[in-house]
């Protein structure tokens, strides 16, 4: 299956617990806590899904996938070229690539700011008419990040233009297939659809940041390769392990390292669910997530001032399965 470049599994939310997947309202750039009466808003509209020429190759399969999990709204998919046909409608909300958005917005003097960095957003933007112009209001902001092929690539066109033509044809994002693509619509519209629900939740963070751990003991935790070749190759200002087998070394528990594609099939098509892990950086963070691929649940999500995974972040992985296990028997012992 050909990745579809447009998204990594990386959350930023500031209502969520964990700290990274930004859900939090935008309008002109004031931020809050999405509400009900938001969500509200956002079910009377059609989203726009808009995929890359990239996409093209399985976008059947991707509309057919994104469609089974995309439910709070009416799902449709649209050409980043013919996105200018929908923008001035308030009928219309966008899944957008940021550099799309910031071209609808009219911000292209800023188009060097963002395509400087590793580090790029999907958009769930709703444009509302005030008066005789259109105002964007942010629903959700989802990190992406190019792979390092693509970013050594992308940093050799000079040009501007010729940077958003790369972006948005053949560059490829790590964790950015399919699968993984679908476990992340799916967490996000299960948030929206339980916005108030998520709001209570949120008051006690660590009841849901370590929701059922307890599998990985009979369980493989997948880890795809990206994790091990960021590793390698990000890193420059701090020295870390570069051996992803010494660092998971301390692991207690059975692990295996996949390539995307396979970890991509396995999320689509295993009958029963899977965890996997993935690590991301945002905020000048890295985030380290355990995904469950059937609900798109993140069931464990540490943050840590660090460069890359370290073995001391799977100690701690341990060390919270442990707890896992020992509040799922109190649970049971009390039934």
């Amino acid at each position: 299956m050909k990745k579809i470049a447009i998204l990594a599994l990386l959350f930023a939310i500031n209502i969520s617990c964990f700290a990274q997947f930004d859900i939090s309202f935008s309008e002109s750039e004031k931020n809050r806590n999405i509400t009900q009466e938001d969500v509200d808003v956002l079910k009377k509209t059609t989203t726009i899904f808009v995929y890359q020429e990239s996409d093209e190759y399985d976008l059947d399969q991707l509309k057919e996938t994104l469609s089974s999990v995309w439910k709070i709204t009416k799902l449709e998919f649209v050409n980043y070229t013919e996105i200018g046909d929908y923008q001035n409608n308030e009928k219309y909300s966008f899944l957008i690539n940021s550099l799309v958005y910031l071209e609808l917005k009219g911000y292209i003097s800023n188009y060097k700011k963002y395509i400087s960095s590793y580090n790029f957003n999907l958009n769930l933007v709703h444009f509302r008419k005030h008066k005789d112009y259109y105002i964007p209001y942010s629903y959700a902001r989802i990190s992406q990040h190019l792979s390092i092929p693509s970013f050594v690539k992308f940093l050799s066109y000079k040009d501007i233009d010729a940077r958003m033509v790369y972006l948005n044809s053949e560059a490829k994002y790590y964790d950015s297939y399919l699968g993984m693509l679908k476990n992340t619509l799916q967490y996000l519209n299960n948030m929206l659809e339980n916005i108030e629900e998520v709001k209570k939740v949120n008051i006690d963070e660590k009841r849901c940041k370590y929701k059922y751990l307890e599998k990985l003991v009979t369980e493989t935790l997948y880890v795809p390769e990206f994790v091990s070749e960021w590793l390698t190759n990000i890193n420059r200002s701090e020295v870390i392990s570069s051996n992803f087998a010494e660092i998971f070394e301390n692991y207690k528990y059975k692990y295996k390292v996949v390539k995307n594609e396979e970890l991509s099939n396995l999320t689509l098509n295993s009958e029963e669910p899977i965890y996997y892990l993935i690590t991301r950086r945002a905020f000048g963070k890295l985030f380290i997530n355990i995904i469950n691929s059937k609900t798109g649940e993140i069931v464990y999500s540490e943050d840590y001032e660090a460069r890359g995974i370290k073995s001391k972040h799977i100690k701690k992985l341990n060390t919270c399965i442990s707890k896992s296990i020992s509040k799922a028997n109190r649970e049971e012992s009390i039934l």
